[in-house]
């Protein structure tokens, strides 16, 4: 099967409507940047260097993004194609994305910063056999990690909905 090698999916930390507005786009609190920083060390450390990073075209899931690439030194960073996706944006085009990852990614490493909803829809088509992720209880800055296994053709729960501050 043509699939990404390591999957690690990323909600983003504590946010806010922008100004406090109900319907402006939510962006990270001073705590969520406080939590994007310290899991984006975390990332770094024991994740390495992506071959792609996504995140959706939402401000606090790009905010999140830079706060981990800001981590990685200029020549690893050069390596890591970055995508702002408008299909991380709704999960009924799910299946889209999942293409997309397996089209332009087999073999490779990485990551997603998307909603809880998103997330939790990756979840059940990369790794169905994986305890399901909880949209609701989602850890702010938990990583779900998931490796995949050629001898089995599935993916293997690595790590669950852990955070890092």
């Amino acid at each position: 099967m043509k699939t990404p090698v390591q999957l690690v999916l990323i909600h983003p930390g504590q946010s806010e409507p922008l100004n406090g507005i109900p319907d402006n786009p939510l962006v990270l609190t001073e705590r969520g940047i406080w939590q994007a920083r310290s899991t984006s060390n975390c990332t770094r450390t024991w994740h390495g260097v992506f071959d792609a990073f996504y995140a959706s075209r939402n401000e606090r899931e790009s905010q999140m993004r830079d706060y981990i690439l800001e981590t990685y030194k200029p020549e690893e960073r050069a390596r890591i194609h970055i995508y702002r996706s408008d299909l991380l944006d709704n999960e009924e085009r799910t299946g889209e994305f999942i293409d997309l990852l397996n089209r332009l990614h087999a073999g490779q490493s990485v990551a997603v910063i998307s909603n809880a909803r998103l997330l939790a829809e990756l979840q059940k088509v990369f790794a169905p056999s994986a305890p399901a992720i909880d949209s609701v209880k989602l850890e702010e800055c938990g990583l779900t990690v998931y490796h995949y296994n050629p001898a089995t053709g599935k993916f293997e729960l690595k790590i669950s909905n852990t955070s890092y501050w």
